[in-house]
């Protein structure tokens, strides 16, 4: 799962290249190796106060995201590949 998230690391910062990405980081239970997990990789991105987070989350969305909830200050996005990616904003 590490390699799956270093992947889904490295494409979420060429799609915000745009956007004040403070820290990506990989999060849940995928993050812990050696326990058994869901083939889900729980990714949690954190934007700079600058950041236009409806921008980020557009950006993800023409990226073949789907937006899951938008709570003003938070958004969180699923994207279904060979296994799933949760991304929270």
């Amino acid at each position: 799962m590490r390699r799956q998230y270093e992947e889904i690391e490295g494409r979420l910062v060429v799609l915000l290249s745009s956007c004040a990405v403070g820290r990506i980081s990989h999060m849940g239970s995928t993050a812990v190796d050696g326990i058994w997990a869901k083939d889900i990789a729980d990714v949690m991105v954190e934007l700079s106060s600058q950041s236009d987070l409806d921008k980020a989350a557009e950006t993800l969305g023409r990226s073949g995201f789907t937006m899951m909830s938008d709570e003003g200050e938070r958004v969180s996005l699923f994207k279904t590949a060979h296994s799933g990616t949760n991304v929270v904003m």
